[in-house]
């Protein structure tokens, strides 16, 4: 096995055993889980990190032989973000109390406030590389839905804030039939403002703080990103006999 596949394979390992013991203590310690409850946290959290990283896989071969310092605070951030994934599942075996929401909710702020600290560390120690990059996205991806199983788990907002999770999945498939959507997007800073608008929005919708407005909060990212993706899709549609 290449080295750079064992390095991310133990990277990966370690993350997600960090967030599934990072859950499993929350949902028993917060939440009074019994061990099968604790089990089904543990399995949600460690979706997260995984699953970014099986998407990633492919651009492995960029990173180099060392995983480097962005791409661990990337799985350190994918570990305290996993929380919601694991808490997520749990709410549909128990009901949730305040004190594990919270603990979600300041979790999920620290990992969305360390977004910024992996590109920073990329930069600052020459560690850039399109696996990087792709991990990343991919991960913003990831908690993205374990945020949305939660708001809608926990009643903070009805299952079509799941479309929230799944409107990148959705843009992929619409570009295999459609060939037109199948090419390179211009740079743009509007597609990270909205993507931290809507971790941000499904945060503050899961806290305790904005119950009573929850849904209006899930439903104003909703359409930030909707927008967002409709500007891309109109700008493909517009290109889409240019070469």
């Amino acid at each position: 096995m290449h080295s750079p596949s064992r390095s991310l394979i133990l990277a990966g390992a370690v993350s997600a055993l960090g967030a599934a013991l990072l859950a499993a203590i929350l949902a028993g310690a917060l939440n009074q889980a019994s061990s099968a409850q604790a089990a089904l946290a543990a399995l949600g959290a460690t979706l997260v990190p995984a699953g970014a990283l099986a998407l990633a896989w492919g651009e492995r071969q960029s990173m180099g032989k060392e995983i480097g310092p962005a791409n661990w605070v990337t799985f350190s951030r994918g570990a305290l973000g996993a929380s919601a994934g694991g808490v997520g599942l749990l709410a549909f075996a128990m009901p949730l109390n305040t004190g594990l929401l919270w603990a979600v909710v300041v979790l999920s702020i620290l990992a969305l406030c360390m977004d910024g600290l992996d590109g920073w560390a990329a930069r600052r120690f020459d560690c850039a590389s399109p696996f990087g990059a792709r991990l990343d996205m991919e991960l913003d991806g990831m908690t993205t839905a374990a945020l949305c199983v939660l708001a809608w788990s926990s009643g903070a907002a009805g299952a079509w804030i799941l479309l929230s999770g799944a409107m990148r999945g959705l843009f992929i498939l619409a570009a295999r039939l459609w060939p037109w959507m199948d090419r390179p997007l211009f740079p743009s800073q509007r597609r990270r403002v909205v993507c931290v608008i809507q971790i941000a929005t499904l945060i503050a919708a899961c806290a305790p703080l904005f119950s009573s407005i929850s849904a209006w909060v899930a439903g104003a990212g909703l359409a930030a990103l909707i927008y967002s993706f409709g500007v891309d899709t109109y700008w493909l549609y517009t290109h889409r006999e240019r070469p």
